[in-house]
């Protein structure tokens, strides 16, 4: 249940290419201490990994008070002083940037008992804690709580701090952690098995009727590496992180703070504010997992929901329904060829550049489009891939696919085992859960993308324990608290609302008819949070939701080239150049900006200083970072300076537009659009960017 915003092959091709000419620059101008572009991350929307536990421990028989006590002053799990029994450290950040972060955060190292209820000193875990300091005007911090669970935080700052961070950034300092198990945290619960398991699978080399065996095995594997190692499983939930979270805002000296959750954050969000209410001034629920809600058992309901919504979507549209009017019915008539034929493609790690093959079904393209449904910018998309996929084209599949495949390195396995089975699977019904699989027909293929194996039985190999009996139960808090929902989430459906504020008096909802999973990423979200923080007490204003535009269902339909407005940005990295560029676009850092219309939308501007680097090398990185087989095309003169012009020879599909300024000063431009737009966005914005481009 990640809300991560994603980044398509091309878009993070040019963003290696903008460490690389950045890089070069500063080599160029005799620095030492040049940035390597060796790092990971990547944020996005994969299909949620499964979790779950049977096992009661003593834990779950406690005699719980109606306000989640245990029978005395303390709230259950609760610990009198965690800070007492922790220690931090300030050190370098842990975690590499692909991308310079505009704001360099201080590090520490927090060490806290592996078991809160037991503490022993030879067993800790060390949470890896940043913090982007505000202005120091307002002394209440954010801290934002990750989705999965077992989303990475860190080494994911790159690609989302642009979107996630620096948004909600301003007068109060921004505290991103990743949670114990996880990323940069240690030990780490990420399980090399089953990447290796998911991986062959993606690439068809496991039998679908021996897919789940395979899985089963690969958990099991992972299991006993973590305890012959000394990792204790049930350690690893919503309880024990909560403690983490009080410990690390009491050694950082912070009174209270605003709590910003997306996804499974929200879940340990509740058990926060239900631990620890006095040190939190106010909640942001996005995308919100209830307490009180029965996740799996409901999982089924809620894609069936979302399923009817994607097709509801774009027969409201009237692009969409003109275009693809029998979306529903191609869509299914699609995955039957799909399991006549399946799509072979080659699928990319959109980090590290590596293929490796993809073979996808009928079910595989279910679970792909599932996860799709988190992104508007991918589900956008999916009326286009079911045409292009019925005539053999597998385009938009494989940049699905690819997704999927360079998430498996961003998540640890493990600590989503722990935290699912210890405090989900324990309270729900099997029975229940599986008659929800039994729908009918076309969904019934639902059941089918867990390759045979329910929840419950991967929580039989994943020794978790229970959580207490009030994790199970709707919080009651009087914290201000603020519950964003969208419309198209596939996984934490809007009706979970109503549901959470039950026990919320103090609660504003928000719903966001246009969007998927995770809105704090998105414009108008960012903007509804930052009204809310800076006064919880009154309703947010939400009149940006109104003015979101519908998604670009048909890829081209809306993209025009009249009348783009230009606006002024300015880069400090290890170089820096200042110029204009496309107001509205998506500010990727570092002079990279995408249009980012829908998830395979192609349309970039890049303006870099070439570093001192020829044309010929220049050339040479547009070839291997993205695939752009430039040619000259002979002198171009910008703003009274003769640079030197390119373009890609193609007539169809996307192609690309480049300058060149010589000199030690020397700027490249590069536009990549598709064939038919490009001369209206050369003419549009790629002249005026060149003109305007500044080094130093």
């Amino acid at each position: 249940m990640r809300g991560w915003r994603l980044y398509q092959k091309r878009n993070l091709g040019l963003t290696l290419l903008a460490v690389v000419l950045l890089a070069s620059a500063c080599i160029t101008a005799g620095s030492d201490d040049g940035e390597t572009a060796d790092s990971d991350g990547l944020g996005s929307e994969a299909a949620d990994g499964e979790s779950g536990d049977g096992q009661a421990t003593d834990d779950a028989d406690s005699a719980d008070g109606d306000d989640g006590s245990a029978g005395g002053d303390m709230p259950v799990g609760a610990v009198a002083d965690p800070a007492s029994l922790a220690t931090i450290e300030a050190v370098g950040c842990s975690f590499d940037e692909l991308i310079p972060l505009a704001v360099t955060p201080v590090c520490h190292e927090v060490s806290v008992p592996e078991n809160w209820a037991d503490p022993d000193p030879d067993d800790q875990v060390v949470l890896q804690v940043a913090v982007f300091e505000g202005d120091g005007s307002q002394v209440d911090p954010i801290i934002y709580f990750d989705g999965g669970p077992g989303g990475h935080t860190l080494d994911l700052l790159s690609f989302t701090f642009d979107t996630l961070v620096e948004p909600l950034l301003s007068d109060r300092d921004y505290i991103v952690f990743d949670q114990r198990g996880l990323g940069e945290s240690e030990p780490s619960l990420a399980c090399p098995e089953i990447v290796d398991v998911s991986t062959a699978d993606l690439a068809g080399e496991i039998a679908p009727e021996d897919a789940g065996a395979a899985s089963l095995e690969a958990i099991g594997s992972c299991r006993d590496r973590l305890v012959d190692s000394g990792v204790d499983l049930t350690a690893y939930n919503s309880v024990a992180s909560a403690n983490d979270v009080e410990a690390i805002r009491s050694l950082l000296a912070y009174d209270e703070m605003n709590v910003v959750g997306i996804s499974y954050g929200t879940r340990l969000a509740q058990t926060y504010m239900r631990m620890y209410p006095d040190s939190v001034r106010s909640v942001t629920l996005d995308s919100v997992f209830p307490n009180g809600v029965d996740l799996w058992t409901n999982f089924t309901p809620s894609a069936e929901r979302a399923y009817e919504q994607l097709f509801a979507g774009c027969a409201a549209s009237p692009d969409c329904a003109a275009t693809y009017p029998d979306f529903e019915e191609r869509y299914f008539e699609l995955l039957d060829q799909l399991d006549e034929e399946p799509a072979e493609v080659e699928l990319q790690n959109l980090i590290l550049g590596t293929t490796s093959p993809g073979v996808f079904d009928g079910d595989d393209v279910m679970g792909l489009v599932f996860s799709a449904m988190y992104d508007r910018g991918r589900f956008a998309t999916i009326p286009q891939m079911v045409e292009d996929g019925l005539n053999g084209n597998f385009e938009t599949i494989e940049l699905f696919g690819s997704i999927a495949l360079t998430n498996l390195n961003y998540f640890s396995q493990g600590m989503q085992l722990s935290v699912e089975c210890n405090e989900e699977l324990v309270f729900e019904s099997f029975a229940e859960y599986e008659a929800n699989l039994q729908t009918e027909l076309p969904y019934s293929r639902l059941a089918d993308m867990e390759d045979g194996q329910s929840i419950f039985e991967l929580c039989e190999e994943w020794p978790a324990g229970a959580a207490p009996e009030v994790e199970s139960q709707t919080v009651s808090s009087d914290i201000p608290t603020l519950v964003l929902a969208g419309q198209y989430d596939p996984i934490t459906p809007p009706s979970g609302v109503d549901v959470v504020r039950e026990g919320l008096p103090n609660s504003y909802a928000v719903l966001f008819p246009n969007e998927g999973h995770g809105l704090v990423p998105t414009d108008c979200g960012a903007a509804v949070v930052n009204g809310f923080i800076a006064d919880p007490t009154s309703e947010p204003d939400a009149s940006c939701v109104s003015l979101s535009p519908e998604p670009v269902w048909t890829i081209g339909t809306n993209a025009t080239t009249e009348a783009v407005a230009m606006v002024d940005f300015e880069v400090d990295g290890l170089v820096a150049i200042s110029g204009v560029r496309p107001e509205g676009w998506t500010d990727a850092g570092n002079g990279v900006f995408s249009r980012q219309q829908t998830a395979t939308d192609p349309t970039l501007l890049l303006v870099q200083p070439t570093g001192g680097l020829s044309d010929v090398a220049l050339l040479e990185l547009l070839q291997t970072q993205l695939d752009l087989e430039l040619i000259a095309t002979g002198p171009a003169p910008v703003g009274g300076v003769e640079w030197t012009a390119y373009e890609t020879s193609a007539v169809s599909g996307d192609a690309a537009r480049a300058a060149i300024r010589p000199g030690p000063d020397g700027i490249l431009v590069l536009l990549v659009a598709r064939a038919e737009e490009l001369d209206g966005l050369y003419d549009a914005i790629f002249l005026e960017a060149a003109e305007a481009a500044t080094v130093g």
